[in-house]
């Protein structure tokens, strides 16, 4: 009499593991060559940074000295605040590569809510000053037509650094084409032999195109510091994952004698694989050109998607000591249901290994009796990590056994499992015969993949079936 035998085994023992790798699924975050190799891409990130504000800041330092007398000195002091506000934001970029993202997002925000109030009280100053140039010659016709001159071409100085220097349209689209237009009207008022109209207009419309130029600088700058915070957030990631692609449980960590090494990827069945191919993605788009990134998607990127990725391979690398210690249990179901079956029915090991010879699928034992009949032991995962797995006993008698004697020995599986602290539970007999080619072990081996592992997990002794090999 033949016969399929269910039991499974609960969470008992899951939680014990669960427990035990609680301390093993942290990410090595401070590992030396990863925040070593984070500074250099951050320093070279920068210098290409500063190699473009200098190229900017030649070109303006060439407008303002064509400038006339006193706009250039008007422009004197808001240009000396955005030069050293470029390098302040550079300095503290440097400064905080490879530190927490968060800190260096508020140190950067304060930076730019104290320029901007910086600039806005220079702005106004200006403002103040334009406004008592216009009442000095008011009235003056010949001063006017002089002054609306010198405004004019100031002010067409300015349209062209902008127009030739500044990415207006990604930050002002449309802005500098309507200020053209009141640059036209000043030019027309002043061939008009209007020169107070013209005046009125060339100055507004010069301080409007400098505050444009301010405004354009400011949110390049603040652009040019989220790309660089989220460049690094994106960097650091990649690099966390390829840090904690191959770990090692030490011995004793997890109830193991020796070391053994973990593959996340292969644990997570390529989830290490998937994450990484994410990061490519999204560092692809952080540094795409052609239609880059706003600021609102950059801090986003820092702030949002990056943690939530960090959480996720967090998520894969637990997933990956958990069912690596969930194959060792496995191991150990069959090793108490084998030393059952040797002291209640004399069965010995005969053979044992993996469904496609991969660890993480279920595990397979096959005994025999001296009479020859045959037990296959067959231990398989939960299906969605819950930790649970399911024992089944396909019994092959070539003998009469009665289905008495069938119960006794699964009941006997049964206490000897929960008294192994394995909470299990006797399922009953399944519909049908075990199928004969359950017994062909080679028949298995000659069907699993070319690449597939030959070596099983050993975090625990296992001494009643042949000691299986260290894990992949």
């Amino acid at each position: 009499m033949s016969g399929k035998r269910r039991i499974t085994v609960d969470e008992a023992e899951w939680n014990a593991l669960r427990q035990q790798a609680r301390q093993l699924k942290d990410l090595r975050v401070n590992a030396p060559r990863l925040v070593a190799d984070l500074q250099q891409q951050t320093q070279a990130e920068l210098q290409r940074v500063s190699e473009r504000l200098d190229s900017r800041q030649r070109a303006v330092e060439q407008t303002l000295g064509a400038l006339s007398d006193q706009t250039r000195a008007l422009e004197k002091e808001t240009s000396r605040q955005l030069r050293d506000q470029a390098r302040e934001m550079q300095q503290q970029l440097a400064r905080t590569a490879g530190q927490l993202r968060q800190e260096t997002d508020a140190a950067l925000a304060r930076q730019q809510r104290a320029w901007r109030a910086e600039l806005a009280a220079e702005r106004n100053r200006q403002r103040q000053d334009l406004a008592r140039l216009r009442r000095e010659i008011e009235g003056k016709e010949q001063a006017a037509e002089q002054a609306a001159k010198a405004w004019l071409h100031d002010a067409s100085l300015v349209h062209d650094l902008i127009r030739d220097e500044l990415p207006h349209e990604r930050y002002a689209p449309g802005q500098l084409v309507a200020l053209e237009r009141r640059l036209a009207t000043a030019a027309n008022n002043a061939r008009q032999g209007q020169p107070q109209a013209a005046l009125a207009l060339a100055q507004e419309a010069y301080h409007d195109l400098s505050e444009l130029r301010v405004e354009i600088e400011l949110r390049d700058r603040e652009w040019t510091a989220l790309h660089t915070v989220a460049y690094e957030a994106v960097l650091q990631l990649d690099g966390l994952a390829a840090e904690n692609g191959s770990q090692v449980i030490a011995a004793g960590e997890a109830g193991n004698e020796d070391a053994v090494d973990l593959d996340v990827d292969y644990w997570s069945e390529g989830g290490l694989s998937a994450l990484r191919a994410d990061v490519a993605r999204l560092l692809s788009r952080i540094n795409d050109t052609e239609t880059p990134p706003g600021a609102e998607e950059l801090r986003e990127v820092a702030e949002v998607r990056v943690p939530d990725l960090e959480q996720r391979l967090l998520d894969v690398v637990q997933r990956a000591h958990l069912r690596l210690l969930a194959s060792q249990m496995r191991v150990n179901v069959a090793d108490v249901v084998v030393q059952a079956l040797d002291e209640v029915a004399g069965y010995d090991v005969r053979d044992h290994l993996y469904e496609q010879l991969d660890n993480r699928r279920t595990f397979l034992a096959k005994l025999q009796h001296p009479n020859g009949n045959e037990i296959v032991v067959s231990v398989a995962p939960s299906s969605d990590d819950s930790g649970q797995c399911v024992l089944r006993l396909l019994s092959y008698d070539y003998d009469t056994a009665a289905e008495s004697e069938l119960d006794e020995r699964a009941h006997a599986i049964t206490r000897e499992l929960r008294a192994r602290g394995l909470d299990a539970a006797d399922q009953g007999c399944e519909q049908g015969e075990p199928d004969p080619a359950e017994l062909d072990f080679d028949r298995i081996r000659r069907a699993a993949p070319v690449s597939a592992p030959v070596s099983a997990p050993v975090l625990a002794p296992v001494p009643a079936a042949e000691r299986a090999e260290p894990a992949r």
